[in-house]
């Protein structure tokens, strides 16, 4: 599995958030909230983007082989969310919705950030 370089983050404002900055640098730095709108890596060579227009959490796993994403999507008025997992390559390793039936009940917001 390819190893994932030089993950940075671009919020809305256009501030970038590169790999060496901790969850809190930008706002210690004075950095209103902003929404981050865009992501880029490098793998094998290759540099992978990936854009949502409307943000969504993004980070990097542990062995810099995967990303992790939680986006939301709004279909026919329902917001749905999804746990994900990519790839290096940015290939859908596997995604999990908040939404579950479970003996016929159905469950929403299970998913902890």
């Amino acid at each position: 599995m390819a190893i994932i370089t030089d993950f940075t983050k671009i919020r809305l404002d256009g501030k970038i958030i590169d790999e060496r900055h901790e969850l809190r640098q930008p706002m210690n730095s004075g950095w209103a909230q902003c929404i981050v709108t865009e992501w880029h890596w490098r793998s094998t060579d290759q540099i992978v983007t990936i854009k949502y227009a409307g943000g969504v959490l993004a980070k990097l796993l542990p062995r810099n082989t995967t990303v992790r994403i939680i986006d939301t999507v709004i279909k026919n008025g329902i917001e749905r969310s999804a746990l994900s997992v990519l790839d290096s390559h940015r290939e859908l390793k596997y995604s999990i919705p908040n939404v579950h039936s479970i003996k016929g009940n159905i469950y929403q917001d299970l998913l902890l950030v």
